[in-house]
């Protein structure tokens, strides 16, 4: 996850780090529930970290509540919160501030745990009985969808121009 190699000639600002206590606490205890559901060492109890973009929702409603789906809309695979491999590819959907013009993009701890990856089906609203989340190429990205609220924290904000 290299933000310079996806999106040259961009310069960072600032990355903040969100401190949300409660929102770290539903992550964690859903870690937790991952983790039981398919065994601490196995492959699909998965957490990576990934790119998010807001888009017009401001990142400081996501920090200080959390991701919420609901605010996202209708997308390829459905109406959950979507994160990428690449920078670039959330570039597209960070969110601009009117007053100077930088964006922002969130890098997130995800909890993939097991991802079926799938064709774009918008009308999907969770995964897969048996899975924990859907991925799929889109625009040459790996992208990532969850479907609940906990299973994605905002763990950094990184301002660039």
């Amino acid at each position: 996850l290299n933000f310079q190699s996806s999106l040259p000639g961009r310069q960072i600002i600032k990355i903040e780090q969100v401190q949300n206590d409660s929102a770290w606490r539903r992550y964690c205890l859903f870690r937790h529930e991952i983790e039981e559901n398919h065994g601490e060492d196995s492959e699909f109890a998965r957490e990576t970290f990934l790119y998010h973009g807001s888009y017009d929702t401001s990142p400081e409603i996501i920090w200080s509540g959390g991701f919420d789906f609901r605010f996202s809309n209708q997308g390829l695979w459905g109406q959950g919160t979507y994160f990428s491999t690449r920078a670039d590819y959330s570039h597209r959907y960070s969110y601009k501030d009117s007053s100077d013009g930088s964006r922002k993009i969130f890098l997130s701890r995800v909890l993939i745990g097991n991802s079926k990856r799938m064709e774009p089906d918008q009308t999907l609203r969770m995964p897969p009985k048996g899975y924990d989340s859907v991925e799929g190429i889109t625009k040459e990205t790996l992208v990532h969808v969850v479907y609940r609220n906990e299973q994605s924290y905002p763990d950094f904000v990184i301002t660039y121009q």
